[in-house]
Formats: C-alpha cells, structure tokens, sequence
C-alpha cells in the first residue's frame, strides 16, 4: 500500500469513526460516538462538557473567518449592483469609477520604496515588481473607499450570528427580575486590575441596556 492510500484510509476511517451514532432505547436521543479509548466511548456530550472552552474559541474564530468572508461577499455585491444601475461591466465601473484617480508612483517614490527593502537585488531588477505592489496597493485604497460610500448607501442588515454557549447561572449572584428579556453575565475577580478598569463600561452598558429596555 503506497503512502497516499495509507493516509486516504486513516482519513476515512477518522470521518467514519467521527460519525459513530448509537442509537439507545425507544423514545432517548441518539448518542454520537466520537472516540473510543480502551474500549470506552467518548461522546459528542463529553467533548462539549469537557472541552466547551476550547470548542468556543475554535467555533468564534471560524465565526469571523466567515464574518470576513460575507463581508467581501457583500462589497462585491454593491459593486455589481452599481455596475448594473450604469449599464456597465463591472471591469468597466472599476477602471471608469473607482480607479479614475489612482496615479501610478513617480520614479523617485519607487527608488524611495525600493532603498526601504531588505534584498540584495539591483533597483532594476525589482523595479517592476515593486510598481505592480504599489499600484495594486493604491487600487485596493481606492476600493474600499469607493465601497465605503456604496454602504453608506445602502441597507446592510447583517444577520450573522456570533456562536454563543449557555452559562449556568443558578447559583450566582443576581440583580433584577428572573424573566429578564435580556441577561448581562459577568465573569470578574475584584482583585484583578483589568476587572477594575473595565468595570466604568460595564456600568455603562447596564444603564444603555436598561434605556433600550424601556
């Protein structure tokens, strides 16, 4: 067996083992095996009981990969609808519109860039490398402030969600009414100095909060 079939079996056999189900009696859940050690399962439960710090960091930072993602997603759909309402291509809006004022460097600036590298390369050797970054990089200005005022201009409701995980409050300390449509938890140390510092925002926020809630 050859090293790419060894690595597409373990590969597989990880998914399948990753979408274990046991199903228990009549009427229970189905249980998600995930691993097993020494014979014993370990379940999706325990991983999110054991591991739920982990797991929430990994699903927020995956969060604002895709928040990244949607924004892009939405810049180039204002810039589409835009080369639509002018009856233009959208090559045609981004050379008319947003790169109309973009002036290539002068000679001096890209001496002046070049002498701030780190390399060993004659200044005519790289010249062109070091025009194509500049340029690109005043073209990609000249975007995003192009794109600015496209959403300024338009109604942007953004209805991605950051993950969120329950907290068990029952046996901690509480202020107002239990059936509160909005719950504000608190993790503090009032030795800890940063707990101190931000504390002037928290009250802030409970006193925004309590505003809106009128």
């Amino acid at each position: 067996m050859t090293t790419g079939h060894i690595t597409s079996s373990i590969a597989m056999g990880l998914t399948l083992a990753a979408a274990t189900i046991v199903f228990g009696q009549a009427g229970q859940e189905p249980v998600q095996v995930v691993a097993r050690v020494s014979g014993a399962d370990l379940t999706l439960t325990d991983l999110q009981q054991f591991e739920s710090g982990k797991l929430l960091q990994a699903e927020y930072q995956y969060y604002l990969n895709e928040r990244k993602a949607l924004e892009e997603l939405i810049d180039n759909r204002l810039l589409t609808d835009e080369a639509r309402k002018k009856a233009v291509s959208l090559d045609q809006l981004m050379e008319t519109e947003v790169y109309k004022g973009v002036k290539d460097p002068t000679e001096d600036q890209l001496e002046v860039y070049y002498e701030g590298l780190d390399t060993q390369d004659p200044y005519q050797t790289v010249r062109d490398d070091v025009l194509q970054h500049l340029r690109e990089l005043r073209r990609s200005k000249a975007r995003a402030a192009y794109v600015e005022q496209l959403r300024k201009q338009a109604k942007i409701n953004i209805l991605l969600m950051p993950p969120s995980a329950q907290v068990d409050v029952a046996k901690a300390y509480t202020h107002g009414v239990d059936n509160a449509p909005v719950v504000l938890v608190e993790f503090a140390d009032y030795q800890c100095p940063y707990c101190q510092k931000v504390n002037p925002q928290i009250q802030q926020l409970k006193k925004s909060m309590a505003i809106a809630l009128r």
